[in-house]
């Protein structure tokens, strides 16, 4: 249980009860996201990640992440701390009874701002995503959590082409493969992913907010997803193991990336 004064700010939750510590062998202390990019992580006495610098030439982004009682992520706060032009920002997440993320937003110029339902394994998705006000879709999960299949309910511009995506997966929850589909059910887009045998260092971390990283990640669909998810995995934790390659099965734009 946790005891906290509504006039409290977030992270002065407290709670009475230990909770489960993250089982983890490994603790990614500093990474190279690139030759001008680092980042170093910090975690608190549960294993979670508590704060992550990145740092490029320009820019010094400074990450605070806040958990309630149930290890559920309940806020990030992002500050710029070398150029004062750039402003913070802060995210905020919302679980039920059953701690399932029923809503997401984030103070930065309102670009996300959304609801989630669940009825079975059916998660409906409501709000501003992208900066689209008007989002509505629904994400089809599988016994294991992982999203198997979205379908798009609303217009998305020059997205709007793409009406549903389906997901596979091998037998470690990896995401190998992700097809869009438009309206006719014809095949527009897909990309096959392939993995090492070793373990995704950022394994484990978030599970609460896996939904808000998989929309955030897949909303325009599984091919413009290709670049985003194996340039930076850290910002989509959910692969137990290390991509190798991202391959356009169909040539559209005709990109084999091998990471």
């Amino acid at each position: 249980s946790c005891n906290s004064d509504d006039d409290d700010p977030i992270e002065d939750v407290i709670c009475n009860e230990d909770n489960n510590k993250v089982l983890m062998n490994r603790f990614v202390k500093s990474d190279m996201a690139s030759n001008y990019v680092s980042n170093s992580y910090s975690y608190n006495e549960l294993n979670l990640l508590s704060s992550r610098t990145r740092t490029s030439p320009s820019r010094v982004y400074e990450y605070e992440y806040v958990y309630d009682c149930s290890n559920n992520l309940i806020e990030r706060n992002v500050e710029e701390t070398k150029d004062p032009q750039y402003d913070g920002s802060s995210s905020f997440y919302e679980y039920d009874d059953q701690n399932r993320l029923i809503a997401y937003g984030t103070s930065y110029q309102g670009e996300v701002d959304y609801s989630l339902s669940y009825e079975a394994n059916i998660v409906s998705v409501s709000g501003t995503v992208w900066n689209d006000e008007n989002a509505s879709f629904s994400m089809q999960l599988n016994n294991d959590g992982l999203v198997t299949r979205i379908d798009f309910h609303s217009d998305r511009a020059i997205f709007n082409e793409i009406k549903y995506t389906l997901f596979e997966y091998d037998a470690n929850d990896n995401l190998i493969e992700g097809e869009d589909y438009d309206e006719a059910g014809n095949i527009i887009n897909s990309i096959s992913i392939a993995y090492d045998a070793n373990t995704n260092p950022y394994y484990d971390q978030f599970k609460s907010i896996y939904l808000q990283r998989f929309i955030n990640t897949f909303y325009h669909g599984a091919y413009w997803a290709g670049d985003l998810i194996s340039s930076d995995e850290f910002d989509f934790p959910y692969l137990k193991n290390n991509i190798e390659s991202v391959v356009d099965n169909l040539c559209n734009n005709c990109f084999s990336e091998v990471v």
